[in-house]
């Protein structure tokens, strides 16, 4: 008998939201303004170069998209709001770069070859300020040219994130602008990637 009403308080909900379905509807919208957008400044098959001090690194900007996903409030009711997502991919040799804006004012930064980085900040929907970084520079000098306006953010493993191997050398931290994107990496070893050149 007991399991007999489990079941019905169960599956109470789900017929709850078969029969509400058919009044289902979008909520709203939730959007990234063109200001948030161009906090990421790249655009489709542009080139940039890092250098390691001893060889060259470069990315191609193979994908800029621009999606909206439906993003459900409730397990019970089935309306929906329209999430926008701007994606941003730099396609290497051995890695990727990918630049991801969720219109939650999120801003995540993933640093991905073997292994899975990520950065997180918050992105202000009418400034397009961003905050939840580690520390603010105001300029940074890098391969003899200077940058200003320079957040420094550290990088999260998502793919061990509770046992990264001592052996294994990877990126812990980047500093980013708005104008020019990441401009320097830091790696465990001491080790960096520093920005050379765009071409745009």
């Amino acid at each position: 008998m007991k399991n007999r009403a489990f079941i019905i308080v169960l599956f109470i909900p789900m017929i709850v939201f078969l029969i509400g379905c058919e009044d289902c509807h979008e909520i709203s919208e939730k959007l990234l303004t063109d200001i948030q957008k161009s906090q990421i400044p790249f655009d489709e098959n542009e080139k940039i170069t890092f250098t390691d001090g001893q060889q060259i690194i470069e990315f191609i900007v193979s994908e800029v998209s621009d999606t909206l996903y439906r993003e459900y409030p409730s397990s019970v009711y089935c309306d929906w709001y329209n999430v926008e997502n701007y994606t941003i991919v730099l396609n290497g040799v051995n890695h990727y770069i990918i630049f991801h804006l969720i219109a939650r004012n999120e801003f995540y930064i993933i640093l991905k070859s073997e292994y899975k980085y990520q950065s997180f900040m918050h992105i202000d929907q009418h400034t397009a300020e961003l905050s939840d970084y580690d520390e603010f520079l105001d300029s940074i000098t890098i391969n003899n040219s200077l940058y200003y306006n320079i957040y420094k953010v550290s990088l999260v493993d998502i793919t061990y994130p509770d046992d990264i191997p001592d052996s294994l050398n990877h990126p812990i931290r980047l500093y980013y602008s708005t104008d020019y994107g990441i401009v320097k990496v830091d790696f465990s070893d001491g080790s960096t990637w520093e920005l050379e050149e765009i071409e745009w």
